[in-house]
């Protein structure tokens, strides 16, 4: 996909927690300024080619770059479900560069990883439930 920030991320009440991340100083995030929060209300992935252009991020300082944030200009992310369908997070790409259009094969690839990923959420919790300390195949 060609970003250099890449992250799997949990989307609680007031911040957003990233659990595994490339390029982000950081792990956590106010959820205010979360573009994975805009993410987690819908269904599909959400692509923003250019941040700078879009009404709901040119005004966030990650976008702006204030205090020596980095600006971002490219966003995409896919939702991590439950097995119940409760939005529990992201896995999401974001780049300093905005896009031209979006990449069908990279949308597909973040669909399979979200998918990947809320397997391992829910073999996690699954895990947790039963006391068991053996792993998981």
């Amino acid at each position: 996909m060609k970003c250099p920030i890449a992250y799997v991320s949990i989307i609680e009440d007031e911040e957003q927690l990233l659990v595994a991340n490339i390029g982000m100083a950081h792990t956590t995030l106010p959820r205010e300024l979360s573009f994975c929060a805009h993410t987690i209300c819908q269904p599909s992935v959400l692509v923003v080619l250019d941040t700078k252009n879009d009404e709901r991020f040119r005004e966030n300082p990650m976008v702006k770059g204030d205090k020596g944030a980095v600006k971002i200009r490219y966003y995409a992310g896919a939702t991590i479900f439950s097995r119940d369908g409760h939005a529990l997070g992201t896995v999401a790409v974001l780049d300093t560069k905005p896009r031209r259009e979006a990449d069908q094969e990279h949308i597909g690839m973040l669909q399979h990883l979200s998918f990947l990923a809320s397997e391992k959420m829910t073999q996690s919790t699954i895990h947790e439930d039963t006391g068991s300390d053996s792993e998981f195949l």
